[in-house]
C-alpha cells in the first residue's frame, strides 16, 4: 500500500521504503532525525524492545513522535513515559488530545528526545 501511495517520491528518488518492524527497523544505529508512530504503538509485540530499537536508530538530538487511541497503553501515559525513559529517551513529554471529528477517539500523544 506504501508503494502504491508513495510511487511518485520513490521514483523521484525523495523517498526510500523499507520492510521492518518497530522492534526490527533494519537500519543502522544513528541513522534518523525522527521517529514518527501513529496508530499501532498498541500492536508492538514488545514494547520495550520496539523503544529500544527506536533510540538505536535515532541519531543523538532525534525525535521520536507517538500517537495511539488514548486506551493504550493499558496501565496509561505515565507507565508509556517511564518505559520512553527506561529505553533512554529525554525531555519526555505526553498529553492527549481530542481529534475535531465524531468518528475520532481521543488521542495520546508523547514525543521525546535521544540525547
Amino acid at each position: 500500500m506504501a508503494q502504491t501511495a508513495c510511487d511518485h517520491s520513490v521514483a523521484r528518488g525523495r523517498l526510500r521504503l523499507t520492510l521492518g518492524t518497530a522492534a526490527r527497523t533494519g537500519e543502522p544505529a544513528a541513522s534518523a532525525d525522527i521517529v514518527i508512530s501513529v496508530n499501532n504503538p498498541h500492536l508492538w509485540p514488545d514494547v520495550p524492545a520496539a523503544l529500544a530499537e527506536l533510540h538505536r536508530v535515532l541519531r543523538p538530538g532525534g525525535r521520536m513522535v507517538l500517537s495511539a487511541p488514548a486506551k493504550w497503553p493499558p496501565a496509561g501515559l505515565p507507565a508509556l513515559a517511564d518505559m520512553v525513559a527506561a529505553a533512554g529517551f529525554d525531555s519526555v513529554r505526553t498529553w492527549t488530545w481530542r481529534p475535531p471529528t465524531r468518528m475520532a477517539s481521543t488521542a495520546a500523544q508523547l514525543s521525546a528526545v535521544r540525547t
